[in-house]
């Protein structure tokens, strides 16, 4: 179509005499020689000048068209944020997106906090409570008759596992917090030397231990004073002392022909295992309870001597025998008979019904 345009367009240029008169077409004929080149020649030109034609038409079409406006792209408000403060400001999709979620700094505070957390936990060394923060927190237990036996399941504690009483050379004071059912669950020192002498005793060693007993949450406290003394014996005593006279807790055998049996069956028992000369000068004075068949269910020393010399006597011996450990806690689950035993320097043993604390 292009090329019939064009010719046509000649045509009418060389027909028009009155524009440019002095130009007109002038056509002669040639020989059939000429006329096979002209042809060859015909075809060789003919898309060339197809070719010129479509080229400058295609320029002329495309200078008409207005050039268009170059708007450089604006990012959206997601992608903006995200290039340029991934780490500090997320935004909400980056919040919903599991991979963009995490922060660096969030990351690196919630690990390191973690990873102590559950060490300790996985660790059997128990960790030593502020006594004086825990019993802002918890009730006190003032009653005679508990302190009075938590004040020997103390005792019981503490004592056979004490293995450094030589290298202690000056006393020791503790103020010491214990749970009801008797568990250590802090300690303070009193005096200078318990703080540079804390390895001496075995308190640290002695603290109750979250794996193997739940947690104290707001459980009533009761607190001891316990001095390890430089001369090997060890003291246990109530921080406030007692308010008024305790009494022995738990079910007790009253009826008289029981009690009359088992105080013969006691003595007996007793006489049976003591043996050797004491060495102690004053009576020892022990409160001792027997089950209805006449084993042992607890002792408890009276007077300081007792506590002194109570290896001299048969009771702990007794009572290993039956529970394993001189530090069991007390058979406080059925009727017992109290009994009030008393060793006398000169080998006399006196065994009487329980009439009381005095």
């Amino acid at each position: 179509m292009q090329l019939f345009d064009l010719v046509e367009a000649v045509d009418q240029f060389f027909a028009d005499t009155q524009t440019l008169p002095e130009l007109s077409l002038e056509l002669q004929p040639v020989t059939r020689r000429y006329g096979g080149a002209s042809q060859l020649v015909l075809k060789q030109a003919v898309p060339a000048t197809i070719g010129v034609s479509s080229l400058a038409v295609a320029a002329i079409a495309f200078s008409l068209i207005p050039a268009p406006q170059i708007r450089v792209p604006e990012p959206k408000p997601e992608e903006q944020t995200n290039s340029n403060t991934p780490t500090t400001n997320p935004t909400p999709a980056s919040t919903t997106t599991p991979i963009a979620a995490a922060t660096p700094t969030a990351t690196a505070v919630t690990i390191p906090e973690a990873t102590p957390t559950a060490t300790p936990a996985a660790t059997t060394q128990p960790t030593v409570k502020d006594l004086e923060a825990l019993l802002n927190t918890v009730t006190e237990i003032t009653d005679p008759s508990q302190l009075r036996a938590l004040n020997r399941q103390v005792w019981n504690q503490i004592e056979p596992a004490w293995n450094s009483r030589s290298a202690v050379k000056e006393n020791l004071i503790y103020r010491v917090g214990v749970a009801a059912d008797g568990a250590i669950v802090g300690y303070k020192a009193v005096n200078q030397g318990a703080n540079a002498g804390i390895e001496l005793t075995p308190l640290p060693n002695l603290l109750y231990n979250p794996a193997n007993r739940p947690p104290i949450a707001n459980e009533p406290i009761a607190q001891f004073k316990v001095v390890f003394t430089n001369n090997g014996v060890l003291e246990v005593s109530p921080w406030r002392g007692y308010v008024r006279t305790p009494e022995v807790i738990g079910a007790k055998i009253t009826d008289t022909n029981t009690v009359k049996d088992l105080n013969q069956r006691l003595f007996d028992t007793v006489r049976q295992n003591w043996s050797g000369k004491p060495t102690f000068t004053k009576d020892l004075k022990y409160r001792v309870a027997v089950t209805k068949e006449g084993t042992i269910a607890d002792y408890e020393p009276l007077n300081q001597v007792a506590f002194d010399y109570f290896r001299e006597t048969p009771l702990p011996r007794m009572f290993q025998a039956v529970y394993g450990s001189n530090a069991a806690a007390p058979n406080n689950k059925e009727p017992l008979a109290h009994y009030q035993v008393v060793f006398q320097p000169s080998g006399k043993l006196e065994v009487t019904p329980w009439q009381g604390y005095r």
